[in-house]
């Protein structure tokens, strides 16, 4: 799964706008929408801010998957266990 697809699966699951989102990692709401569509990635700065937003991992974020999970669900609660 590529990052766009990982970033609009995290919003719609969580039901958080974009717009929201935006101001959560200061950016601009035209930024991340380029983000989810695909057209844009992240820089470094941005990508960290975004992993500690939705409290997942970077490699989450990028699409590496270790241990594979069933679902974006399943997979939340993987990482929350290894933050334990």
């Amino acid at each position: 799964m590529d990052f766009s697809t990982r970033l609009r699966d995290l919003l719609q699951s969580r039901e958080i706008a974009q717009k929201d989102f935006a101001q959560g990692i200061g950016v601009a709401t035209s930024t991340v929408g380029n983000y989810v569509r695909g057209q844009r990635k992240p820089d470094y700065e941005t990508l960290k801010r975004i992993a500690v937003f939705f409290r997942v991992s970077i490699d989450f974020l990028l699409g590496a998957e270790c241990d594979k999970a069933n679902d974006s669900m399943e997979n939340d609660l993987l990482l929350t266990f290894r933050a334990l």
